[in-house]
């Protein structure tokens, strides 16, 4: 016997039932570790024949293309543990739902706390979804930069937790809010789709100590210096009164002024890997980036070149979840930047979470991942370039964080392998 949930997709300006999630009831304590086996609506399948095995936007995942089959897998379908609450949201989610954390809790939460997550894909939700909120008139910018009573209140009671947390990742306060044509601010979902005039994700620092809001602020800073150099980054950013507000590159307005919900699904999700911390290595990304993006020459480069700057910058939190595909009409890309920030101050330590097969001490081994770019059908020629105009956007990378307002107390510590890796680096392009 299994227990089921149902799934919609955002497709065409409209949610259409997706198919069903069923888990063997006889494992479901244990949570995503169960067995796990998904079907796509046969309604869905007729109504856009036209995309039968295709895996981009109209797709559960890019493991699996539009078909009539029936998927089976040990564990939960990867895709799913995006949608799952984790972090900050998860304990948000265990206290209203009043559960117990562990295995046991996964089934609940993916019930009834991935009813509005990020990407194109939610949980049905039989009802009114913010049916307590009534007709809230939203909070104005200064309750949002001064985290007043009620608008606390209101994010993690009446319903902005649900948005607001419960598919943004990780540990530190998020929210996913709603500005509207009037300048007031909703939790992301709870006003009408033509009333929303951008949507963002708001961070708050993790704690109250002097660290915690110089990571927040510097990742906007980390941003803009990523920009300049090329790399995609949805902006600009805002940093107000210790809040920093991100533009969502998941939603977008069309000419049209219709709400468009594009696909998501991080790195590890397209490799099918239904856990939590797990450590790949960045070749093991380099052949997903391949094998499913619509231009893998430019984004396998890209990706490549944001790992430079994760070792000269210090952002150590470089996981596969921090990393996305991004879905639109016929294409798949490498979705911009999110979670980029000095992660080497965080005082929990955190350690570099994914490296190159052949690295020591953050220095990876050049000639490696010129192997690794051939592997993946880059050219010769191109890796000669793309390494070399690489290494001159890295030369001053002290100075345009300061010209961007870093604070000169942590400067030298964030960057601190950088002369390592620059050195290590100009040796290789020497032998070229």
């Amino acid at each position: 016997m299994y227990k089921s949930i149902s799934l919609e997709i955002f497709v065409e300006n409209t949610w259409s039932d997706l198919g069903e999630v069923e888990i063997l009831e006889s494992q479901v304590n244990d949570g995503y570790k169960a067995k796990g086996n998904f079907q796509y609506d046969l309604e869905y399948l007729d109504k856009h024949e036209s995309q039968l095995f295709t895996n981009g936007i109209y797709a559960a995942s890019v493991r699996y293309p539009l078909n009539f089959g029936y998927i089976s897998e040990e564990s939960w379908p990867a895709f799913l543990l995006d949608l799952l609450p984790t972090g900050a949201a998860r304990i948000n989610w265990l206290r209203r739902l009043d559960l117990k954390d562990g295995p046991t809790a996964d089934f609940e939460l993916l019930a009834k706390g991935a009813i509005n997550p990020p990407g194109n894909i939610r949980v049905k939700f039989e009802g009114d979804l913010f049916s307590k909120l009534g007709n809230h008139p939203g909070f104005d910018y200064k309750e949002v930069t001064g985290r007043g009573v009620d608008f606390i209140e209101y994010a993690e009671n009446l319903g902005a937790v649900v948005s607001g947390t419960s598919g943004a990742q990780g540990v530190a306060p998020k929210f996913l809010l709603s500005e509207d044509v009037l300048g007031n601010w909703h939790g992301d979902g709870a006003i009408a789709d033509k009333t929303v005039k951008k949507n963002w994700l708001v961070k708050f620092p993790r704690g109250k100590k002097k660290r915690d809001y110089q990571i927040l602020k510097s990742e906007g800073i980390y941003y803009e210096v990523a920009r300049d150099l090329g790399i995609k980054v949805c902006g600009p950013l805002k940093w107000d009164n210790d809040t920093l507000f991100i533009p969502r590159f998941d939603r977008e307005k069309d000419k049209n002024g219709n709400l468009i919900r594009k696909g998501l699904e991080s790195l590890i999700s397209a490799m099918g890997i239904s856990e939590y911390g797990v450590s790949k290595k960045n070749e093991d990304y380099l052949t997903v980036l391949h094998k499913y993006c619509s231009d893998p020459s430019r984004d396998i480069k890209e990706f490549v070149f944001r790992d430079f700057l994760n070792v000269i910058m210090g952002n150590t939190d470089n996981h596969g979840r921090n990393t996305a595909l991004l879905k639109s009409e016929n294409k798949i890309e490498i979705s911009p930047l999110f979670d980029f920030a000095p992660m080497v101050l965080d005082d929990t330590g955190i350690p570099r979470a994914t490296k190159w097969k052949n690295e020591t001490s953050h220095i990876p081994n050049f000639q490696s991942i010129h192997q690794a770019l051939r592997s993946v059908d880059l050219s010769e020629d191109e890796i000669i370039l793309f390494l070399k105009e690489s290494f001159e956007k890295l030369e001053g990378i002290r100075e345009r964080l300061k010209n961007k307002g870093m604070e000169e107390d942590i400067l030298d510590f964030v960057t601190r392998k950088y002369d390592d890796f620059m050195t290590h680096y100009q040796t290789y392009l020497s032998s070229l």
